[in-house]
C-alpha cells in the first residue's frame, strides 16, 4: 500500500472509529452507516489536516465517496493510488 493510501485509510479509521476499514473506490456513505453529515465534516477537516490541503466548498459538496475524494485529492497533487 502506498503512503498516501495509508494516510487516507488511517483518516477513515479514525473518523469512523473502525480500525478494520479497508478502503476501495466503491465505498460511499451507504456503505458506512456512521457516514452522516457530522462525520462528513469531520472527515473533510481530518483530510485537510493530514494532507495539508484546503478543500473548496465545491470539493466538499462533491466528496461523496472514496472515489470522489481520491479524485479531488489527486487533483491537488496528493498521488493516492487505490
Amino acid at each position: 500500500m502506498d503512503q498516501a493510501k495509508d494516510k487516507l485509510t488511517a483518516v477513515f479509521r479514525d473518523v469512523f472509529k473502525d480500525p478494520h476499514i479497508e478502503l476501495d473506490m466503491h465505498i460511499s456513505p451507504q456503505d458506512l452507516p456512521n457516514w452522516d453529515s457530522f462525520r462528513h465534516v469531520n472527515l473533510i477537516i481530518a483530510i485537510e489536516e493530514v494532507f495539508l490541503v484546503e478543500l473548496s466548498p465545491k470539493d466538499v459538496q462533491n466528496a461523496r465517496s472514496v472515489a470522489s475524494l481520491v479524485e479531488i485529492l489527486n487533483e491537488k497533487g496528493c498521488g493516492i493510488g487505490l
